[in-house]
């Protein structure tokens, strides 16, 4: 996954056919040079996680994917990286998501919305229908209403408009989406 922040490209994880990744790299065109962030102790490699930019913070949030090609093992943690002060820190998971991969992320300029994705449920492989919304002030997670939300979903696009998150297409098994919901924050509908 990356980011455009400050000028510049951040980039982390990905996948080969063989492994998953843990470098994070930053790309700055001016120069066009690409630079190694430090590594985060105890962040595995993965992909199909989001990473998100919070410029208000001047940091972003790397969260949930796979640290394998088995999408039954997604992931439920994350890291913040402060771009100041080039450091990795705990994501604070408290009542944070189910483990889950091939999800969305958006920044609303306070919180962090994640929507839907796949990942181990009771067992098996399943598509998740369910958002949280990440205060980072309080470092608290809180489950989001499933009112009106979409069918369950993975690989679907989401983005943030300035007040509602916009969610779009994506996959249910094989099932191409074409459709999709708003959800405002605002009324937690």
């Amino acid at each position: 996954s990356a980011v455009g922040a400050e000028g510049k490209m951040y980039v982390f994880g990905g996948a080969n056919l063989d492994k998953t990744f843990d470098d994070a790299l930053v790309y700055d065109p001016s120069k066009d040079v690409w630079s190694t962030l430090p590594k985060s102790n105890f962040f595995s490699g993965r992909m199909g996680h989001s990473m998100t930019y919070l410029p208000e913070r001047r940091e972003f949030i790397v969260f949930g994917g796979t640290s394998t090609h088995e999408l039954e093992s997604a992931l439920a943690d994350g890291k913040t990286f402060n771009l100041k002060y080039e450091h990795w820190s705990p994501l604070w998971l408290g009542d944070s998501p189910s483990n889950r991969s091939h999800h969305s992320a958006v920044w609303t300029g306070k919180n962090l919305l994640v929507w839907g994705g796949m990942g181990k449920v009771s067992g098996k492989l399943s598509f998740l229908g369910d958002g949280y919304l990440y205060d980072p002030e309080l470092e608290a997670w809180k489950k989001i209403s499933s009112v009106n939300a979409p069918s369950s979903r993975y690989a679907h696009v989401a983005v943030w408009t300035g007040a509602k998150m916009v969610i779009w297409g994506g996959m249910h098994g094989g099932t191409v989406l074409a459709d999709g919901a708003l959800y405002d924050p605002a009324t937690d509908s």
